[in-house]
């Protein structure tokens, strides 16, 4: 868009020809009384007769999604309502203490990964197995690939 924000049909934007960019402006349905307060964003309409393009969200709030087109009254927003900013006052950090209890040792934050199997039963002592793998023969009437290519090595 002109202002060079990007477009999003949830925002609350609209097009005007005449007040400038960042303008806010309250647009209010004449027939219903429903009213938006939108930001100027971009340049139009140029089609006759318009005096405003709004985003989907906009013409949504207001009710004039299904006509398209609908009589609107628009008003200047005064400077009471402000867009949210960050602000510039210097806010303290609590200070944390970080500092390790003498009673333990390095050894106590091993991750429970790496620690030996005797004190951790849930990872399996690997070199105590006596059990073998077993190699299971693949039936030659299976049509995947892979069992093609093992029917044909015998």
């Amino acid at each position: 868009m002109s202002s060079g924000v990007k477009y999003h049909r949830d925002s609350m934007f609209c097009a005007h020809k005449r007040y400038e960019l960042g303008q806010l402006l309250q647009v209010t349905n004449v027939s219903n009384g429903k009213s938006v307060i939108v930001k100027v964003a971009d340049r139009g309409p140029h089609a006759r007769g318009r005096i405003i393009d709004l985003s989907y969200a906009a013409a949504k709030a207001i009710g004039i999604i299904s006509a398209g087109v609908a009589m609107v009254e628009v008003r200047p927003v005064k400077s009471n309502i402000t867009v949210p900013y960050k602000d510039d006052s210097k806010q303290e950090l609590p200070e944390l203490d970080f500092e390790l209890s003498s009673d333990l040792s390095p050894a106590d934050y091993e991750p429970a990964w790496k620690r030996s199997t005797e004190e951790n039963p849930i990872v399996p002592d690997i070199s105590k197995t006596k059990e073998k793998a077993e190699h299971v023969a693949v039936p030659a009437d299976i049509r995947s690939t892979s069992s093609k290519k093992a029917s044909t090595r015998h």
